[in-house]
């Protein structure tokens, strides 16, 4: 694997600005699952399809909400979409023998980029501040 693309799915989150924009990558895919989970509810809930029940009006919400906490830092925000995530997506495939799987496991590793960064964040955030070299003892 060529080291640009072991970047891309497994960033070295010491490297500066690498933990933010995974966790800002988490968040663009915590929206994009509730806004499509919610258009495609929304097209239930009007009888235009019937791919999953309008219920799952619910599920976009709470996948916007944790959208919003990954994006103030949360680390159970984090754990919490990449857990329902994971576990939507297994039903998914399941129920549908494999389509989107390769979509499932591209969300999969930003969202899990994202609960990384999330505590690789707050370590880095509880790690006391080193003196600069101009500070005297």
């Amino acid at each position: 694997m060529s080291s640009r693309l072991r970047r891309a799915w497994w960033p070295d989150l010491s490297e500066p600005g690498a933990a933010e924009r995974s966790l800002k990558a988490a968040t663009v895919v915590a929206y994009l699952v509730a806004a499509v989970t919610g258009i495609v509810a929304l097209l239930a809930l009007l009888d235009v399809t019937s791919l999953v029940s309008p219920w799952y009006l619910v599920v976009a919400l709470v996948f916007a909400v944790i959208g919003f906490f990954i994006s103030r830092r949360s680390r159970t925000a984090a754990v919490s979409g990449l857990t329902l995530y994971v576990v939507g997506a297994i039903a998914n495939v399941v129920a549908t023998g494999g389509v989107g799987v390769v979509v499932a496991l591209i969300f999969t590793m930003y969202l899990l980029n994202g609960v990384r960064a999330a505590y690789h964040l707050a370590r880095v955030a509880q790690e006391p501040a080193e003196p600069s070299p101009s500070e005297g003892p």
